[in-house]
């Protein structure tokens, strides 16, 4: 008796006293149920340490988004009901749990559920995130940041299946003694029947980009200590494993990632997070699975299915299957097992019975009695419990119900299929039955297939084999087809239907009878020939045939039924089909329609050029025939038929480019010539002859915004932008270089030699001009004339201001030898009369002497005053 109570002393020690903290969440899950349409009903289930002291979070914010389509929902659930216990003792000890304020470790469940409308968007993801983890007195087996985070997600591809996500039984975080062997599973409930893939992964703390760290030893895939080998089933999420004794307490994270694919496609991700809590108990062996003294395979008794394995059993739809699934206990047939399923949930109208074959359940039996309707994998899961106190040991067993579709005949008239039970079809006198071999959901293929013919006229005459009036056709496996001609009808047939009795016997031992009517192929043609349209078009197509009924269909589905033609707008190239039909009889012709859709589209919209330059513009090679550029206002193309062209800049206005391409469609683009008329640059000045070191100013005229001088080669000086009179000594000739740009770089130049000499023009003459004159009309020096001694031929004289404007100019005059000046000068004026203020202004005089033929240019400075 002292050992007993020492024994039950150090259970209770080791499981009590969990210090109260301020901390709680053990695990949970986010799961969701398809409502129709786009709506669907969402689900977090969370676990709670009631060790510590906070309570669940009411209300909770679960965050839905999608990235791709840049959705955002925070859904604000609150808590539905109170907590629920599901500590995992024995019942006898259950008012002794940290829940109920007694010292064995607690454990209380929460739900939350609300409902929401979601766009069909490829990448919902439903995240819950709180702070914070529990903290048991063995500590935890991962560590997430400084608050001990806790984090889940699941996602939901809603742009092309609707789905409701994998579900889980058993609401409990399992309790584990150290030293004994234990299976853990999550209890799969998969409502559509979908594939899917389970896997281990990381705890996370705050998000998916913040996984937690595990002690040393442990990882995602390597949760748990074990004694034994760490095993693991991708299918079920079976995880087995012995912690080690005198492990401290310690409790252990399991992350699962269940992966959900229809249609061998990802629609779903599902992360649930368990924790298993690591306890001291009193020696006590697991329920076990098996048929004792028998068998060590669980699973008997299968009636409508076929048992592959321990663990997998193949059904068919609509076929009743049962199965039993036998659990004792190798302690004492005595103690009772309490065996439970999630049947009922799994597999949707299915029933579960248990019963206790030898009189007593600590061996007991569970039959499970279900009518598949439709085609899938299901898992159904199988818990034994013991009992025993204070932690009762507890088994699991999983059986997978792989469910396939009925074995169904495919027959084929000249392209037409019908497949199914007991149905009535329709063969062309031209056509070819065919017989396909059925495939089962795993592509195994039929066993055998038996084929009667009844009614009027020789077979031989009609289906082709032997001339007998029934023959049997074993299809082995890999065989794809049988095939049989229909020839026309001949004069010994029967009028009415020709019968075929079709019998198939595969794995779901179900026969098919299929009934073939024999009748005249129609014939069918297109009067629109295959053709390339230019995109915009209208087309009208024209069939004729000789049938019940004529349809015009395309890949996407009919457009017009009982018609021979009609007229569609054109976007895209197609194939239609003009189909003659009565019955499942009929005929096809195609017509293919392509639509051009090249464009001419040239950007910029606008081209800035310069006046009289030119201006290359490619045009796409291998699509056009011809093509070339006009302007708005001429009807002839500047250039065709070449693979550069040119624009030509004259004016501003509107340019064409016309194209005709390889399927004859015309094309066109406008595009506006921007032409610059303002660069230009010239020099008021002529090639002339000097003196040396004689001073020359050169005068620019030009509207462009940028111009500078430049000397001859070898110096090239650029003098400073903007300067327009330039004024030098030369001592030797130089040739002067004016450059300019325009606003969009249109460039012009001109430029002007000086000949410097030794001897000075004209013999002993000479022409000056006094240094100031005063315009104020009192008779003195009101007029600036040229002065000279000769009758020195003026070619042209003038006067400017220093930025280049001109204010006087007078051409083609001489020196009067009586007055010895020009019989004209400047007033002081400007062009229009006005009246200058006082400045410095700069004169020019380009002439001829008598003695030679050669120009000169002379230039100074004179001061206006009043």
């Amino acid at each position: 008796m002292r050992k007993i109570k020492l024994v039950l002393w150090i259970v209770l020690t080791t499981m009590t006293s969990f210090t109260l903290r301020a901390t709680h969440i053990m695990g949970g899950v986010i799961t969701y149920r398809w409502l129709g349409g786009n709506q669907y009903e969402v689900t977090l289930r969370l676990f709670r340490d009631c060790s510590g002291m906070l309570p669940f979070p009411d209300p909770v914010t679960i965050t839905i988004r999608s990235d791709v389509c840049g959705d955002t929902i925070d859904l604000t659930i609150p808590m539905n009901g109170t907590g629920i216990e599901v500590s995992q003792v024995c019942r006898a000890q259950a008012n002794l749990t940290t829940c109920q304020g007694g010292g064995l470790a607690g454990t209380e469940y929460g739900e939350y559920i609300d409902t929401v409308t979601l766009s069909p968007c490829p990448d919902w993801i439903f995240e819950f995130n709180d702070c914070c983890r529990n903290n048991p007195p063995g500590g935890l087996s991962v560590s997430c940041g400084g608050s001990n985070e806790f984090y889940i997600y699941t996602t939901l591809d809603n742009s092309v299946f609707p789905n409701s996500s994998v579900d889980f039984s058993g609401a409990y975080m399992p309790y584990v003694c150290e030293g004994q062997p234990f299976c853990y599973f999550p209890g799969l409930i998969n409502p559509d029947g979908d594939s899917i893939v389970v896997e281990l992964e990381s705890a996370y703390g705050t998000s998916l980009i913040d996984p937690c760290s595990y002690v040393p030893g442990l990882s995602p895939t390597n949760p748990i200590f074990s004694t034994t080998p760490l095993t693991f089933d991708s299918a079920t999420g079976q995880l087995c494993f012995t912690i080690p004794p005198g492990s401290g307490g310690m409790h252990y994270i399991l992350s699962y990632k269940i992966v959900e694919y229809k249609n061998g496609q990802p629609v779903a991700v599902v992360h649930r997070e368990v924790q298993v809590v690591a306890l001291q108990c009193p020696s006590n062996n697991q329920p076990e699975f098996s048929v004792p003294g028998v068998s060590s395979c669980p699973v008997t008794d299968v009636s409508g299915g076929t048992q592959e394995n321990c663990n997998t059993i193949i059904a068919c739809t609509y076929a009743p299957l049962t199965f039993s699934v036998h659990a004792w206990d190798p302690d004492s047939l005595s103690q009772n097992i309490q065996l439970q399923s999630n049947a009922t949930q799994s597999l949707l109208g299915s029933s579960f019975n248990v019963t206790c074959p030898t009189g007593n359940c600590g061996y007991t039996v569970g039959t499970v009695s279900w009518t598949p309707s439709e085609p899938g994998k299901y898992y159904v899961t199988f818990s034994a419990d013991d009992q025993f106190c204070p932690i009762p040991g507890v088994s699991h067993y999983t059986v997978l119900v792989d469910v396939r579709q009925d074995t169904t005949m495919l027959v084929t008239f000249g392209g037409d299929t019908t497949e199914g039970f007991n149905l009535v079809v329709e063969g062309c006198t031209d056509g070819s039955l065919i017989f396909y071999t059925a495939t089962n959901f795993n592509d195994s293929v039929l066993t055998d297939v038996v084929v009667s013919y009844s009614g009027g006229g020789s077979p031989s005459d009609v289906y082709g084999p032997p001339p007998v009036t029934s023959w049997t056709e074993l299809l082995l496996p890999g065989d794809t087809f049988k095939t049989y001609p229909l020839f026309p009808v001949q004069d010994n047939l029967t009028e009415g239907p020709e019968t075929l009795i079709v019998q198939t016997i595969g794995r779901c031992g179900i026969a098919s009878e299929v009934e073939i009517i024999i009748m005249d192929k129609p014939k069918s043609s297109v009067l629109f020939p295959d053709s390339t349209l230019c995109y915009p078009d209208y087309v009208t197509l024209i069939g004729e045939g000789n049938a019940l009924h004529h349809i015009w269909t395309v890949d996407t589905g009919t457009l017009c039924y009982e018609c021979d033609s009609f007229t569609m707008f054109m976007d895209s190239s197609r194939v239609f089909y003009f189909i003659a039909q009565t019955g499942l009889c009929a005929d096809t012709s195609i017509t293919f329609m392509k639509v051009s859709h090249t464009v001419m589209d040239f950007e910029p919209e606008t081209l800035q050029i310069c006046l009289n330059d030119t201006m290359r513009v490619l045009v796409p090679e291998g699509i056009w025939v011809r093509h070339g550029w006009r302007t708005s206002t001429a009807s002839e193309i500047l250039c065709a038929t070449c693979d550069t062209t040119y624009i030509v800049g004259i004016e501003p206005g509107e340019a064409v480019i016309e194209g005709i391409d390889t399927f004859g469609c015309q094309r066109e683009d406008v595009i506006y010539l921007d032409v610059d008329t303002t660069a230009y640059a010239y020099i008021i000045a002529s090639d002339t002859m000097v003196l040396k070191g004689a001073t020359v100013t050169l005068i620019a005229n030009t509207t462009s915004q940028k111009f500078w001088w430049v000397l001859p080669r070898p110096k090239k000086d650029k003098i400073d932008s903007l300067v327009r009179v330039y004024v030098l000594n030369p001592t030797e000739t130089l040739t002067i270089y004016l450059h300019a740009y325009s606003r969009i770089g249109c460039y012009r130049s001109d430029s002007v030699v000086i000949y410097a000499v030794d001897q000075p023009p004209c013999g002993d003459s000479t022409i000056w001009v006094p240094t100031a004159f005063s315009p104020n009309g009192d008779g003195i020096n009101d007029i600036l004339y040229l002065y000279g001694r000769t009758p020195v031929e003026i070619i042209e004289w003038g006067v400017l201001d220093k930025w280049g404007n001109l204010y006087y100019k007078s051409e083609n005059t001489t020196i009067d030898i009586n007055l010895l000046h020009t019989p004209e000068g400047w007033d002081g004026t400007g062009p229009n009369g006005e009246t200058l203020r006082p400045d410095v202004y700069v004169w020019y005089a380009i002439f001829k002497c008598n003695t030679d033929a050669r120009r000169y240019v002379i230039s100074g400075d004179v001061f206006l005053f009043r």
